[in-house]
């Protein structure tokens, strides 16, 4: 029997293995730097040791994306072509969270099940984790289709900032009672309910959701018959809360070092080089500087910078308000050329499917995935299964 041809990689997924390889070699010699470096010595001896380390890890990955991107941020036609590219291949992940919420679904309803998935939170984890969720197939090309034809519908809005893609417990309410709710259902989930029939899976029971809270109330009812036993009892100064001691069984008092602008900025300022600086401003954004002013200015830099490069014009969709009309016009402009570039990023993430590329996560997904939202997860699993202990079971998640 004749052997299967191994499919040969095309030059643009070699490229990538390189720039892989060569990436991570960079970002080796950062860390090695900061770790060892006696300048930074000084700088991390106020922080917290562990923090330290991830946002050593965190700083050298980013660094290794200044030098690496930093030249091109700067330069405005092509910063704004890779940004529409970027937004597009992170929408496609959209198709994805839809999978694994659909998944959760039938797992809470005891339909499916899933190793290592213990506790409906642990979809919360893999929610930041989605680019390499072991439990969804890659995306198809009839996926691609629906979801670019619900981007190009008049249903497309963007997630709400107070939603969560694995948020089961809102919209499932939202979706058995009607009415607005704190966390609105995704609109592509809607979409993709009415197009598919799947928001029939809101009308699973719950049972493993309805247990896991049994468990919980039953911690907290003994929690409070304690309280009340040692009501007026001094406490111990250094007494720490027990899921601070399961976030994080070494802490030691010190301040965590928070990988956030100013931080970055600050230590850029102290270690680095005037061009460094000069590529990290150009491409981080200062949360505190996102004021309507500074995205109103953001908006005539887009329309000056693109829109007339395009030849395109702008529609005022509500005359009796200039700055509503320049805010709409800059946001449907946007989609447009998200929309535009989907195909593209499509064919890119089949590339690199077909060839058995990983796909790459948000740093700081990962790191508060792996560390911080892990050991939440661990401590609200030791309480279920106490629960459980108190309600006379064996301690396992078979229920």
């Amino acid at each position: 029997m004749a052997k299967e041809k191994q499919p040969k990689l095309s030059e643009q997924a070699k490229k990538d293995i390189d720039n892989t390889m060569r990436r991570e070699k960079v970002i080796k010699e950062i860390t090695s730097e900061l770790t060892k470096g006696k300048k930074y010595k000084k700088y991390f001896e106020k922080y917290n040791p562990v923090s330290t380390k991830s946002f050593i890890e965190s700083y050298a990955r980013r660094k290794a994306q200044w030098l690496e991107w930093g030249p091109n941020y700067l330069q405005r036609d092509i910063n704004e072509k890779l940004r529409f590219r970027e937004m597009a291949s992170t929408f496609l992940w959209e198709i994805q969270q839809k999978k694994l919420f659909n998944l959760q679904c039938k797992w809470r309803a005891g339909e499916v099940v899933l190793p290592g998935i213990e506790v409906s939170w642990d979809f919360l984890k893999w929610e930041q984790k989605i680019k390499t969720c072991p439990y969804i197939d890659a995306i198809s090309q009839e996926e691609f289709d629906l979801y670019k034809q619900y981007m190009t519908s008049d249903s497309y809005q963007p997630k709400h900032f107070m939603s969560s893609w694995q948020g089961y417990d809102f919209y499932r309410t939202e979706y058995l009672n009607g009415g607005e709710s704190m966390m609105p259902t995704p609109a592509w989930y809607v979409y993709h309910d009415t197009m598919m029939g799947t928001g029939n899976l809101f009308m699973l029971p719950n049972i493993k959701g309805d247990k896991e809270q049994f468990y919980l109330n039953l911690v907290k009812a003994e929690e409070d018959e304690k309280a009340k036993k040692s009501k007026g009892k001094k406490s111990k100064k250094n007494d720490v809360p027990a899921i601070v001691k399961a976030i994080n069984p070494n802490f030691d008092g010190k301040p965590p070092i928070i990988p956030d602008y100013k931080t970055k900025e600050e230590f850029i300022k102290k270690f680095e080089d005037k061009t460094l600086l000069k590529y990290f401003k150009a491409m981080e954004q200062e949360d505190d500087t996102w004021q309507e002013d500074q995205a109103l200015d953001d908006c005539l830099e887009l329309f000056s910078y693109e829109m007339i490069d395009e030849n395109m014009q702008i529609e005022f969709k509500n005359p009796d308000d200039l700055k509503d009309s320049i805010f709409r016009a800059a946001a449907d402009f946007e989609l447009t050329q998200i929309t535009n570039c989907l195909d593209a990023a499509y064919e890119e993430y089949q590339m690199k499917a077909s060839n058995g590329i990983s796909f790459v996560e948000n740093d700081e997904m990962v790191e508060f995935a792996d560390t911080t939202f892990n050991s939440i997860i661990n401590f609200i699993k030791e309480q279920i299964l106490h629960g459980r202990e108190l309600n006379g079971e064996p301690r396992n998640f078979d229920y």
